[in-house]
């Protein structure tokens, strides 16, 4: 038969490091989903300004990239109009997290058509969600998608290295 014994200080050292790792661990699940968030709200707004996508755009009418070229500060890129959308894009709390994209009630700053002319735009401010959506999903328009291929990248690299991380953190609580 054979006796087996605890020595107090191991089991204290035990339990001190399993409150440790349940800690960090609680602490990583309200930080993973901000910082992932956050990440992909920064990855979403390089693609705008490196123009990522726009390869696989089809092109503008010839009509609107003239309007475009016209009166737009920035160029005719896919994406900024006069960066309202850009501006608009945020990192807010939601029910169970985090969310990365336009936020609810968001209006551009108005006055952008291009029935108007380059001195005098005309059109009423729009919701910066109407505009997104019919840029992602080509309502009216051929679609020009951001933000499912930023998604998409983001879930291929950085989403799993913010994984990594908070893992290493949580393993760092056991000492």
């Amino acid at each position: 038969m054979f006796k087996v014994g605890l020595v107090q200080s191991d089991v204290t050292r035990f339990n001190r490091a399993l409150d440790r790792i349940a800690h960090k661990a609680r602490t990583q699940e309200q930080i993973l989903p901000f910082n992932a968030s956050t990440d992909y709200k920064h990855l979403l707004i390089r693609n705008i300004l490196t123009q990522k996508y726009a390869g696989s755009y089809a092109p503008y009418s010839e009509r609107y990239a003239k309007w475009k070229a016209q009166t737009m500060m920035m160029g005719s890129h896919f994406w900024m109009l006069f960066g309202d959308l850009r501006e608009s894009i945020a990192t807010f709390k939601v029910p169970g997290g985090f969310f990365s994209g336009i936020p609810v009630g968001a209006f551009d700053s108005g006055g952008k058509s291009m029935f108007g002319t380059p001195d005098e735009l005309k059109g009423k401010s729009k919701r910066i969600s109407m505009y997104g959506r019919a840029m992602e999903y080509g309502i009216g328009q051929p679609a020009r998608p951001l933000f499912g291929p930023t998604l998409n990248e983001y879930f291929l690299g950085g989403f799993s290295l913010r994984g990594l991380e908070s893992l290493n953190k949580i393993r760092l609580g056991w000492r």
